[in-house]
């Protein structure tokens, strides 16, 4: 494999205009969250997903007849009355008008954040074109309303740590003053065809691991989730890991169901009790080249693996693991995220010291704070 630095001269022009777009400041973003700025960023997006549509649930989807829609709002609960997050969700549609895809975008810096996946994509699927939508996160989970009443699309425990009141606090008044967006597509999003020029899956432009997805029990045991998801990576199913052993190996049996280990205690304990062979490592200075040369095999001698990655959540109190399982160039990368048990992107900064990623199940953003990979 070429060494990690050397991009294919097609993709690096593709990537190149993505870079661009992050010299826009944030006045600029904001002032175009429904324009070209974010539909381009989505668009490129799009090629970390490209190689393995089948991997998002997209099983026999026209990758290239994909439509945008509006944007929709999200709001949470706090104070007895309806704040704006930051996030905005956008559906995005197949040529049938069904909604295949979400990309949840924030803002980081000067640079917009676009994480993708299918999460509540069977929802949408039940709302019609006249309706107007909105996303609500109160102290149990996340809502719809329609204009008209409130559905519960999810019951998320981990809402309760957020600071987040109970819905029931609000009047129809405060509800019926939501900002909806229609559930239709707007524009069609212009995604290269360069699988047909043999781009994405070459070499050195782009990588992708087939992890196990282990989904968390509960919301204090992604961790142990992650963990077992990236050891069995190689393995034959007959040697999985469990979530339950990986706890079992931290904790023994007095496990109480709420603590979590730093990340460099279950790192040691892993390497002692599995010979894992894993290296912590404690910032993200070199998170970009360490990420890229563990997933593509440089740091074992050509053997690929995956990454554990431990999120840090932005306005919010505690992290969130997640196994790093693939990059795109300089500016994409996907995870195994075993709190909703599927896979989704995310975006690094120009410098590669950011790995952020939108989880739009809470509402909020986690940024790469420790990492481990296999040496």
């Amino acid at each position: 494999m070429k060494k990690h630095f050397i991009l294919n001269r097609t993709l690096s022009w593709i990537l190149l205009a993505s870079l661009t777009l992050s010299l826009f400041t944030m006045s600029a973003f904001a002032a175009d969250t429904g324009g070209r700025i974010v539909q381009e960023k989505i668009e490129q997006s799009l090629l970390s997903i490209l190689p393995e549509p089948e991997a998002y649930g997209l099983d026999g989807v026209d990758m290239f007849s994909l439509y945008l829609g509006e944007a929709i709002a999200a709001y949470e609960v706090a104070g007895g009355a309806l704040e704006k997050l930051d996030m905005v969700i956008y559906p995005i549609f197949d040529h049938n008008d069904r909604t295949v895809l979400i990309a949840a975008v924030t803002q980081r810096g000067n640079e917009p954040v676009v994480s993708l996946s299918n999460t509540f994509t069977d929802d949408l699927c039940a709302f019609s074109p006249d309706e107007e939508l909105a996303f609500v996160y109160d102290n149990s989970g996340v809502f719809l309303f329609d204009g008209n009443e409130l559905i519960l699309l999810e019951q998320v425990p981990e809402c309760a740590d957020m600071g987040r009141d109970s819905i029931d606090t609000l009047g129809q008044a405060q509800l019926s003053a939501l900002e909806g967006a229609f559930l239709s597509p707007c524009s069609r999003l212009s995604v290269p065809d360069i699988m047909s020029l043999g781009v994405l899956g070459s070499d050195d432009e782009e990588i992708s691991l087939n992890v196990q997805i282990v989904k968390q029990s509960s919301n204090k045991t992604c961790w142990a989730a992650a963990m077992a998801s990236m050891l069995n990576y190689g393995r034959i199913s007959s040697q999985y890991l469990t979530e339950n052993s990986i706890i079992k190996s931290y904790y023994g049996n007095d496990y109480d169901g709420e603590s979590s280990p730093a990340t460099r205690s279950l790192v040691n304990n892993v390497n002692r009790n599995y010979s894992a062979s894993l290296q912590y490592v404690g910032n993200t200075n070199n998170a970009r080249s360490d990420i890229w040369d563990a997933l593509c095999g440089v740091t074992i001698r050509n053997t690929p693996y995956p990454v554990y990655g431990d999120f840090d959540g932005q306005d919010v109190s505690w992290d969130h693991a997640m196994v790093i399982r693939g990059m795109v160039g300089w500016e994409l990368f996907s995870v195994m995220d075993p709190q909703v048990g599927t896979y989704s992107t995310g975006t690094i900064n120009r410098s590669g010291t950011e790995f952020s990623i939108t989880l739009p199940r809470t509402g909020h953003t986690y940024v790469l704070q420790y990492y481990a990979y296999k040496y």
